[in-house]
């Protein structure tokens, strides 16, 4: 009897043990989908608002597809291999600015204040930024410098093809014509010994 009792009451504690591991588990798994939840909202409540430090203005883009750009954005983009469309675009703002320096002065400051800005945000994003004319000068140069070296590359290595083409023809006429001279000889010698050419 006491054996049968003891029996009976491990397993009802190793089911009440089971039903408190269950309990406890559906709470955490329930937590955790609380804690996801939350951290959603907050990132799209993050998304939907600004954020403005002091005097900046940071403004996060939505995330997904790549954006058209604008005409003024590709304006203000200084990115690229391509120089002489980076040169012409620094020196068109460039010359605007001197305009607006003549005739309103403070207006160019902001002007030049934003550049900086601007310069400094896409620095900071990992953008290199190609405004400096003197370094565009450069690299177009050595564009140019690499583009002359490459075509002297090619032409000489197309001189070498057909110098190379011709000297295997070359060999292969003269194998051929070894050939057909060898096989003239062997004939002859056949034929002499067969006592029909003296």
């Amino acid at each position: 009897m006491a054996a049968v009792k003891f029996e009976q009451e491990r397993k009802l504690k190793r089911r009440m043990s089971k039903m408190k591991m269950k309990q406890r588990r559906s709470e955490e798994k329930r937590e955790k989908v609380e804690a996801k939840t939350e951290a959603k909202k907050e990132k799209v409540e993050a998304k939907d608002k600004p954020v403005s430090f002091s005097k900046f203005d940071f403004l996060i883009k939505a995330d997904g597809k790549k954006k058209r750009l604008s005409t003024s954005e590709k304006k203000q983009k200084f990115t690229g291999k391509d120089y002489k469309s980076l040169i012409n675009k620094v020196e068109k703002r460039e010359e605007k600015l001197e305009k607006l320096r003549e005739k309103e002065p403070e207006r160019a400051v902001e002007v030049e204040e934003d550049i900086k800005w601007n310069r400094a945000v896409k620095k900071a994003q990992g953008v290199k930024v190609k405004d400096n004319i003197d370094l565009l000068k450069k690299g177009l140069k050595r564009k140019e410098k690499m583009k002359e070296k490459r075509k002297e590359q090619w032409s000489n290595r197309e001189k070498n093809v057909e110098r190379e083409k011709a000297k295997k023809q070359e060999k292969r006429r003269e194998n051929l014509q070894k050939r057909i001279d060898d096989k003239k000889k062997n004939k002859l010698k056949v034929m002499r010994k067969k006592g029909r050419i003296l």
